[in-house]
């Protein structure tokens, strides 16, 4: 005979949700941060007409921002899908 339990908490889905909350908790402060320091940097580095090194932190930073922006969207997009 087989058992059919009805099962209380979904491991998978509880993985998910720490998962996701681990990225969102960690990964946009930390993108946020780097998207900072770029942009500081840049500005840092065109003040002392090193260029090279300006575009690169420019770089960092928008590189960054779309990381942070992305993730806004996807956070958005996940709270208002259900």
């Amino acid at each position: 005979m087989v058992s059919r339990h009805a099962t209380i908490v979904d491991f998978s889905q509880l993985r998910d949700v720490v998962l996701w909350g681990f990225a969102a908790g960690v990964g946009l402060p930390a993108a946020f941060s780097f998207a900072l320091l770029g942009t500081i940097r840049a500005r840092e580095r065109h003040a002392q007409g090193r260029l090279v090194s300006a575009a690169l932190y420019g770089a960092l930073a928008l590189a960054c921002g779309l990381v942070l922006a992305t993730g806004l969207v996807l956070g958005y997009l996940a709270i208002t899908e259900k």
